[in-house]
């Protein structure tokens, strides 16, 4: 199967379907065991094509939805939900392949990368705003990311080049900021039974970064945004302590 999501006769074209994605010539962004990943310009435009060699690991690459049909279809579900993603370009999977093309966010950085170089509070404060919105609207809905490292955030800015962010004259300028929710191939929903180790899984992978360059107060305050409270309540506080101790021994 291919499904076209195109917007203009040059995409439709290019990425006309899997044969036609798979041939596309580009920069290789990266090729690892199970997905090759390039970047293709088309009019004047990017757009990335992931290419699957195959379904996925152990048993998932004879039984279950692929990684392809994964990726697609929670893009899809990020964009019911609103939470800002890459916009799908076209997708489809055949016996052997699968397929996902996304247009580039331009100007977008991931958050591990964006941060080496030291942090502005006010650019942190509101990018928390927002994603803690979008990890609550996932789990919500019953939805766990499983890698929601801060690789698989992306951030804009489009205040940088001009002045920052603390010296911005309203409110709508801050807002100019974007947060992008992206590769999620192994996210799913689960039964409320098998959800809340999930759950606390997202968040430590999330914190796994933000302890070493966020203050406390603010891993606090994304926490506090994400369950929707002014302060911590004992299941809170239960919560927190899986979310410290989840990767004890594995980093």
């Amino acid at each position: 199967m291919w499904v076209t999501e195109t917007v203009s006769a040059q995409e439709n074209q290019a990425f006309a379907s899997i044969e036609a994605c798979v041939e596309s010539t580009g920069e290789l962004v990266s090729n690892y065991g199970l997905n090759l990943l390039k970047k293709v310009e088309v009019c004047g435009l990017s757009y990335y094509v992931k290419q699957y060699h195959r379904r996925g690991k152990g048993l998932r690459r004879y039984f279950g939805r692929s990684r392809a049909r994964g990726e697609w279809e929670n893009l899809l579900l990020f964009q019911s939900l609103g939470i800002p993603s890459p916009r799908l370009v076209a997708y489809g999977e055949s016996t052997e392949i699968g397929v996902v093309v996304t247009e580039e966010i331009s100007g977008a950085v991931d958050m591990e990368t964006y941060t080496e170089d030291g942090i502005d509070a006010q650019f942190i404060e509101n990018v928390i705003d927002r994603l803690s919105g979008y990890v609550h609207d996932m789990h919500q809905h019953s939805f766990a990311h499983n890698d929601l490292n801060w690789r698989n955030i992306l951030v804009t800015n489009s205040q940088e080049s001009n002045q920052e962010m603390h010296d911005c004259e309203s409110e709508d300028k801050v807002c100019e900021i974007g947060v992008y929710v992206v590769d999620s191939p192994l996210g799913r929903r689960y039964w409320r039974p098998f959800l809340p180790r999930r759950v606390v899984k997202d968040l430590a992978c999330l914190d796994k970064v933000a302890k070493h360059r966020l203050r406390r107060s603010q891993r606090l305050r994304f926490y506090l945004r994400y369950k929707n409270l002014e302060r911590l309540n004992n299941p809170a506080k239960r919560e927190i302590r899986g979310v410290l101790r989840f990767f004890e021994g594995r980093e």
